[in-house]
């Protein structure tokens, strides 16, 4: 039995040739074939490409236990260094509010995504940051900056971990890794 065809012709535009419509026959089993090779399957084309557009969107590999897990509840004070290289210490309960005031992450040293997310490419430079601030909106940078700036604590900010000498991480000091924003 041939394909019923059907003739369609543009209407407004009589510059472009008439063209065909084919209707496959429900009950075959093949798929449709361009040069010898299955057609893309339409839906499957699209489902694929969302679940990829949405894995890229997704935060890069360490950050995952930090999604998961809440901030860490402060234990005690904390040994920080200020932007001028002195020692200062912070409170605990300071700490333990900016960490509440939080949507995103306070990660100290001990917890689950801490050793990851301190991190950058290149390898050869390992620094530890007194505490890690993952924001996810510029309410959370405002208040990790806010409490900098009243601690007076030296700063560095991670966006990609690109910086080949080192400037997006410090010893000592606070680190705002900005892998989970995602929009300003």
């Amino acid at each position: 039995m041939e394909p019923h065809t059907r003739r369609n012709e543009r209407r407004n535009n009589h510059n472009h040739a008439p063209y065909v419509q084919t209707r496959r026959d429900p009950e075959a089993n093949d798929a449709p074939r361009l040069r010898g090779k299955a057609a893309v399957n339409r839906r499957h084309f699209v489902q694929t490409s969302l679940a990829a557009a949405i894995g890229a969107q997704l935060p890069f590999k360490g950050a995952y236990a930090a999604i998961l897990g809440p901030s860490a509840k402060v234990d005690a004070d904390i040994d920080a260094v200020t932007g001028d290289g002195k020692s200062v210490t912070l409170a605990k309960a300071a700490v333990q509010e900016l960490g509440e005031s939080l949507r995103g992450n306070l990660l100290l040293p001990g917890h689950p995504a801490y050793e990851e997310a301190r991190l950058i490419e290149n390898a050869s430079i390992s620094k530890h940051p007194a505490l890690i601030v993952q924001p996810r909106d510029t309410a959370d940078v405002r208040s990790a900056v806010d409490f900098a700036r009243s601690s007076s604590l030296l700063v560095a900010v991670k966006c990609g971990g690109h910086s080949h000498s080192g400037k997006s991480t410090c010893n000592g000091g606070m680190m705002i890794d900005l892998s989970l924003m995602r929009g300003v």
